[in-house]
């Protein structure tokens, strides 16, 4: 995993980020991002003022890149606070398409897509761009049309790295002097925006997180490196059908035995706003998960556990 090559990385180059990958809850999402991120979120209201990470520190990968995610505080609610981010993205010499694609480069000219490719396949061994800043996001709505996503932030500090070398390395001061510098913050920008549109995934009560957890762990903690992906439990936000799929379970309709499914959300919470609510106005309550059957299951090597409460 992406994931675990950061560690490798960390470990030799960056200890001075190793606090925030040590600490992240890895999400893994099969596939490339605008294969499962939605055109149109539901419940936007809700979301600006109720969205949230599920840990403190998320890690978020997908086929492209590897994305960090930080409140600055912990609990915190809504899209309005400035997060960290840190993108892990690598270069290897067969090219990284996922990386390369039109939905993260669309803002590049052709021209440059290709030279961007020729200039990774000359690497003698993989290598990474590193970047960290702050990020936040927003909704646009429009009625018959594509939502559109805007984001605002900065990116701090850039870097081209292995795990054997430093080759470069620039501060916001100087990326903002860097010939071409709106395409590397514009680029790192548009990363943290998709791994932020996948939280959005998770704040949709109709999917769960799905922890899936090694039944034996190796001492990796006493040899003083960065737990990776194959020691610690990976995350998934996926919807009950796919949830049951992968634990072996029936699903919910033929466990009830009703004619049709129960409706299975996550525990969420709700604010009350309608003037209508004339005593509950403004109040926020939390509304318990609906789940049918197990939530556990032990497959193989592996322990599958539905974080309800999540």
């Amino acid at each position: 995993m992406i994931f675990d090559k950061l560690c490798g990385v960390v470990e030799k180059q960056l200890p001075e980020l190793r606090r925030y990958v040590e600490g992240a809850r890895l999400f893994h999402f099969d596939g490339n991002p605008h294969e499962f991120i939605p055109n149109r979120f539901e419940e936007i209201e809700f979301l600006r003022e109720n969205f949230y990470l599920p840990f403190r520190t998320v890690a978020l990968e997908d086929n492209a890149s590897v994305i960090l995610i930080q409140d600055p505080e912990p609990n915190m609610r809504g899209l309005q606070p400035m997060r960290f981010y840190l993108e892990c993205l690598p270069f290897t010499k067969e090219g990284n398409d996922a990386a390369f694609d039109d939905e993260r480069l669309g803002i590049i000219a052709p021209d440059t897509k290709k030279e961007i490719r020729q200039w990774a396949s000359t690497f003698p061994e993989e290598r990474f761009t590193i970047s960290w800043g702050f990020i936040r996001i927003g909704f646009v709505e429009r009625p018959g049309a594509e939502m559109i996503t805007h984001v605002e932030g900065s990116v701090q500090e850039t870097m081209l790295v292995s795990k054997s070398e430093i080759f470069h390395r620039l501060n916001y001061d100087e990326i903002m002097q860097a010939p071409g510098s709106h395409i590397l913050r514009q680029s790192a920008l548009v990363n943290a925006k998709v791994a932020m549109q996948e939280v959005v995934i998770m704040n949709q009560p109709k999917n769960f997180v799905l922890e899936i957890a090694p039944t034996k762990t190796r001492h990796t903690a006493r040899s003083g490196k960065i737990v990776r992906s194959g020691d610690r439990p990976i995350y998934m936000i996926l919807p009950p059908k796919e949830i049951r799929k992968r634990m072996l379970l029936p699903d919910s309709q033929t466990q009830t035995g009703r004619a049709v499914a129960p409706h299975e959300r996550r525990a969420h919470t709700r604010t009350y706003r309608n003037a209508r609510f004339v005593n509950m106005q403004g109040k926020q309550v939390v509304i318990p998960a609906t789940w049918v059957g197990r939530s556990e299951a032990v497959i193989g090597k592996k322990v599958y556990k539905v974080l309800l409460d999540i």
